[in-house]
């Protein structure tokens, strides 16, 4: 595919402009023949024939097929690039050298895919410090919590730590959850207009103190604040605590 290609493209001739074209300084850049380059691309290597141009004011040359398809200043065709930038950044150079002969059929060598993958990661840097993200707008109020529970583990793995067991081991291992949420409005009415709205009671607390009970998750009441069930001896019945807004309970 990458022979047909090479041969369509040198066949074509329209790259000549004619014996003069206008150079990047102003001036007049002269025909100079035609020059040969072999370029890496995703079909493999691609030899071109290109018309070259040198401008004696100047003394810069120019080859205006290689602009047209993205080839000037470079031995490595875009699609080729993109594929090495994608490689290159999962994996180390040499891997990816690997992986494109393995996957791909192409012979590209490690110290090319270094070379390739340098130049992507300043172009990258160089737009980053340009286009500016914008940062999201703030919340006014932040917390941080932070708790910690022993979890129970193997022998094996609290074998020799201090623990307050009566031989002085260990049969947990302490593992911290952080959490971090933000607050941006407020219930108007505060706690105390939940409460007042809300149909049911919290049940006493000498008949919470004399039923054994254990907590059930909570859901949402109708009311806005939670809804707690909990489960004793006799049937599941469920109260509201009426203590804060949705989310607010703990």
């Amino acid at each position: 595919m990458g022979r047909l290609l090479a041969q369509r493209l040198n066949a074509d001739r329209s790259d000549l402009e004619g014996s003069t074209r206008r150079c990047g300084c102003g001036q007049q850049a002269r025909f100079n023949g035609y020059r040969s380059k072999t370029f890496r691309t995703a079909l493999g290597p691609l030899t071109l024939e290109r018309a070259y141009y040198h401008c004696g004011a100047c003394g810069q040359g120019s080859h205006p097929r290689d602009a047209a398809l993205g080839l000037e200043g470079r031995s490595v065709s875009p699609g080729l690039e993109r594929m090495i930038g994608s490689v290159a950044a999962q994996v180390s150079f040499a891997r990816s050298s690997e992986l494109l002969r393995e996957l791909a059929g192409l012979h590209v060598p490690t110290t090319q895919v270094e070379h390739v993958a340098k130049a992507l990661g300043k172009d990258i840097a160089a737009d980053e410090r340009q286009v500016v993200a914008a940062e999201p707008a703030r919340a006014p109020t932040a917390y941080l919590g932070m708790d910690g529970t022993g979890v129970p583990m193997r022998a094996a793995e609290t074998a020799g730590r201090a623990g307050k067991q009566p031989d002085g081991g260990a049969k947990t291992r302490e593992s911290k959850l952080v959490t971090y949420w933000t607050a941006e409005q407020r219930n108007a009415a505060g706690p105390s207009g939940i409460r007042a709205r809300c149909a049911s009671r919290p049940r006493s607390r000498a008949r919470r103190a004399a039923t054994p009970t254990r907590r059930w998750p909570r859901s949402a009441c109708a009311c806005g604040a939670w809804r707690s069930a909990a489960a004793s001896l006799t049937p599941r019945s469920a109260w509201c605590s009426g203590a804060g807004p949705r989310g607010s309970g703990s």
